[in-house]
């Protein structure tokens, strides 16, 4: 009871707007636990994570933390460049969405990811090049370097591109893909193994499809689920903690 007392007291700290740095140490030493909180309901870490006051030492702790932490903090609008360069690795499609990304981290993001190794890689692209405050310099690499990909795709015959999203719309089956809505409820309704394997793979799964198959409790499927690194934290913790993909 006592320990509920104290939790509750922390998340009454954090509603506040400013957190003294003794405050953010006693945030950061709290241990929660899964069964000190609702199914759903977020870690104090998790919550500190995304705190608008955080200091330079309380972000770098929180970077040591699991991956779910981690996602939060690359949320976070008020982390350094310091930071989000610690983030760019594992996050990045969280931290893309970030709207103060400094310019450096844009270019450290689009030199981890380039466009022309994975198809998937221009998904993240495209997102960048719609940011509000993306840089110059990583405008004109975006443009220059989707332009001379787009070149070496219409020079190979047997590519198909996709008019409506500017890429590749690859084989379902060898290949990681990015499909419409629509395509994946399509998928999801057959509700054949062949074609579960190819939605487990897409790289822009709907969370709520994600579950879906999971649910299926196949392990053919949760292991492409495994190795989709699109999919959401929570969706990895279930995997790992089921052990349900194959080895």
């Amino acid at each position: 009871m006592q320990s509920k007392h104290i939790r509750t007291a922390l998340l009454n700290l954090l509603k506040q707007n400013e957190l003294s740095a003794h405050d953010q140490q006693q945030l950061l030493e709290y241990e929660d636990t899964w069964q000190g909180r609702a199914v759903h309901e977020p870690s104090i870490k998790m919550l500190l994570a995304q705190h608008p006051a955080i200091g330079l030492d309380t972000q770098r702790a929180l970077l040591a933390e699991n991956n779910v932490v981690r996602r939060f903090l690359a949320k976070n609008v008020s982390i350094c460049e310091e930071i989000q360069l610690q983030l760019v690795h594992d996050q990045a499609i969280v931290l893309v969405g970030n709207q103060n990304l400094t310019a450096k981290v844009q270019m450290a993001l689009l030199q981890q990811f380039p466009v022309h190794l994975e198809r998937s890689n221009r998904y993240l692209w495209n997102i960048l090049l719609d940011h509000p405050n993306v840089s110059a310099q990583a405008q004109h690499k975006i443009m220059q370097e989707m332009r001379e990909e787009h070149i070496r795709r219409k020079a190979n015959p047997e590519t198909e591109v996709s008019a409506q999203y500017g890429f590749t719309v690859p084989d379902f089956i060898d290949r990681t893909a990015y499909m419409t809505t629509a395509q994946q409820f399509s998928l999801y309704r057959s509700g054949h193994r062949k074609q579960l394997c190819k939605l487990a793979r897409c790289s822009n799964l709907m969370e709520k499809l994600q579950y879906k198959l999971l649910e299926v409790n196949d392990a053919l499927i949760v292991s492409f689920l495994a190795d989709n690194r699109f999919i959401c934290d929570d969706i990895k913790t279930q995997i790992f903690e089921s052990r349900s993909a194959y080895i």
